[in-house]
This record gives C-alpha cells, sequence and structure tokens, in this order.
C-alpha cells in the first residue's frame, strides 16, 4: 500500500471519522464563527477563484478541542498510508487548519508546499468536490528553479493540458471521508459549493523533517483577510 501510495498520488479513507464526531465537530466549527466571525479569503483568479474561510493554525484548538487526538489519529493514518517519516510541517499557522467554503465559494487550482496533505470531510454539500489530478507536475529541485517552476506549473494548469495528459479524479465531500494526496505533484482544487450549507474539512499538512517551508506571502494570501502582495505567493518566500 505504502508503494501503491507514492505510485499513485492519492488514497482515499471512508468512515475515518463516525458521523456522531462529524457533527460535534462541525457545530464547533459553527459556534466559533458566529461567536468571532472568521475571515473571508476572497481572492480573484482566473478560471476558479479562492473564495472561503478559514481557521488557522493558531486557533484550531478552539474550533476542535480534540484536535491533537485527531491529528494522532491522522498521523497513524499517514504512517500506514505513506510510510513512516512524514511529520506535521513545521508552521503552525499552515499545518493545521479548517477549511468552511460557504455557497459559492470554492478554492483555486494549486499544489501544495508540503509533501502528504490530508483532508477530512466533516459534512456533504451539493458541489464541493476535491478535483485532483495526481502526480502531475514537473517539479524543479532547489530555489534558483522558481521562476521556471512558475512558468512549467502556469501551462500545465491550462484546462487544455489538463485535459489531454491528466488523469481527473473527482473526490466528493463525503462525511468521515479521509482523502490523502501528495501535495506537491498534485494539481488541485475545490469545485463551487451549491446549496445552502457551508462546506467543513479539516486539513493537515505533513512534509520530511528538516524541510523549510515557511512562506509569509502565501501565509498572509491564505490566511488573512488582508490584500495581498501582487503576484504569486505560492512562487515568493
Amino acid at each position: 500500500m505504502k508503494t501503491d501510495f507514492w505510485k499513485e498520488g492519492v488514497a482515499i479513507q471512508p468512515n475515518f471519522l463516525s458521523a456522531a464526531e462529524c457533527e460535534r465537530h462541525c457545530q464547533s466549527v459553527l459556534a466559533l464563527d458566529r461567536a468571532v466571525g472568521l475571515p473571508l479569503i476572497e481572492r480573484q483568479v482566473r478560471e476558479r477563484s479562492l473564495r472561503y474561510k478559514v481557521v488557522d493554525g493558531r486557533i484550531i484548538a478552539e474550533a476542535i478541542p480534540e484536535i491533537d487526538d485527531l491529528s494522532n489519529r491522522v498521523q497513524a493514518a499517514i504512517d500506514h498510508t505513506c510510510g513512516p517519516g512524514l511529520t506535521p510541517m513545521e508552521d503552525t499557522l499552515a499545518a493545521r487548519n479548517i477549511n468552511v467554503t460557504p455557497p459559492g465559494g470554492e478554492y483555486r487550482w494549486h499544489y501544495d508546499r508540503n509533501a502528504v496533505t490530508a483532508i477530512i470531510y466533516l459534512n456533504e454539500v451539493p458541489g464541493g468536490e476535491t478535483e485532483i489530478f495526481p502526480n502531475f507536475r514537473l517539479l524543479f529541485r532547489g530555489g534558483r528553479q522558481q521562476r521556471l517552476q512558475q512558468r512549467l506549473d502556469s501551462l500545465i494548469r491550462l484546462r487544455a493540458v489538463r485535459r489531454l495528459f491528466g488523469h481527473q479524479r473527482l473526490v466528493e465531500p463525503h462525511q468521515g471521508t479521509l482523502l490523502i494526496m501528495r501535495g506537491k505533484t498534485t494539481l488541485h482544487s475545490v469545485r463551487a459549493v451549491l446549496g445552502t450549507e457551508d462546506r467543513i474539512s479539516v486539513v493537515l499538512s505533513y512534509d520530511f523533517p528538516g524541510q523549510d517551508l515557511q512562506r509569509n506571502a502565501l501565509n498572509d494570501y491564505l490566511y488573512s483577510s488582508s490584500t495581498p502582495t501582487e503576484g504569486d505567493p505560492n512562487y515568493s518566500a
């Protein structure tokens, strides 16, 4: 299974959490939103934009008090699926998040900065599918290749290129399902949420120890409602 994961780029585990656990976590997240008003992040991007609310790693325990226990359970699933060695990303803000996507909200096409990403769907809504193209990237090594990497990624993200050369998978947000995917090499986004309810998911990020994944511009872009700097923050410090 470990070899299959790195080859396939994705693994799905239904019923990772029970319905009762999911409902408890959802109600806790929604209560926090009502109490403090989670920031609505809106970034206009061609084809599919970024519009969602987020609970970042600094306050995630306020939304899910059992987050440490939940993280340990996901770590065990990561070790079983991917093999040993992966640890939570060394960026408190980004390592553990909750995404709350309102009706009409969506999440842009992107690659993650980390090796493996785990997503737990806490509820079911119409739409809101995670659209993924596993292992669909030519990855250059080293920071000196950032500009070349950005140009190549922009080309690969084109709809025509995805249709011709990619293998699309759609993961519906079924309650309690755990999705594990290769973050750096899997092109992915979230389709628009339909209906009248928020789509709520927990996102946990993992990498191998010693990786410098701190991206201040990217963190501001993803977790702050302030105006972002120009350019794509995926390719800046």
